[in-house]
């Protein structure tokens, strides 16, 4: 089911490349939403993308931590630890998009577009399971420990954010990871403490 998610993402923004009102309708349109009723804009604005290098970005961290993710959340939960994992992403989703949709409801220009906010709630949810592992930022092959970049990362879309401006939702990265780590917790509060005795024993060594 995963890499059908993936593959669906794939086919849906390559098509909306060729056809630009394909993403005009899947977009994340807050004034859109609120003047037409399309709720489903919260969720199908994760299956389109503006470019190639920003889909083909956002499914490679997307498979290479939303596998382990899923894995977890299995051995945590069993058989539904599946359901709990597209909860997450669902939750993401919407979450990611509050903001932009309080901000925005009244800009019939604004659209937002991409799996941004998706992959960054699976990727904190990795950094709580493994923050000394190992993470290599784009073109920099210096290992980061995982709990690092994240503290990094969220400073750095916090502060674009409140730059505002360009044509990145740095308050969906934000905001997704932030419902990473909360919804995360929230399986099983055992990570939380776990979390914090990796980083003091790593600290300590």
């Amino acid at each position: 089911m995963f890499l059908v998610l993936i593959a669906v993402i794939a086919v849906v923004s390559f098509l909306a490349l060729r056809k630009p009102e394909l993403i005009h309708k899947l977009s994340f349109s807050p004034y859109y939403i609120v003047e037409n009723q399309q709720w489903y804009r919260f969720l199908s604005h994760v299956l389109v993308h503006r470019s190639i290098g920003h889909l083909l970005i956002n499914l490679f961290v997307f498979y290479t931590f939303g596998k382990y993710v899923l894995s977890m959340f299995l051995g945590l939960k069993g058989a539904i630890g599946e359901l709990w994992f597209y909860l997450l992403l669902i939750g993401a989703a919407i979450f990611s998009s509050v903001k932009g949709f309080a901000k925005h409801r009244d800009n019939p220009s604004y659209h937002a577009v991409g799996a941004s906010g998706v992959v960054s709630a699976v990727l904190f949810s990795f950094v709580l399971f493994q923050p000394l592992n190992s993470i290599y930022l784009f073109f920099i092959p210096i290992p980061i420990p995982a709990f690092i970049f994240g503290g990094l990362y969220l400073a750095y879309e916090y502060f674009m954010d409140k730059r505002e401006g360009g044509r990145i939702a740095h308050d969906a990265h934000f905001y997704g990871a932030i419902f990473g780590i909360l919804f995360t917790i929230f399986l099983d509060f055992r990570i939380l403490p776990q979390f914090f005795k990796s980083i003091s024993e790593y600290i300590a060594s």
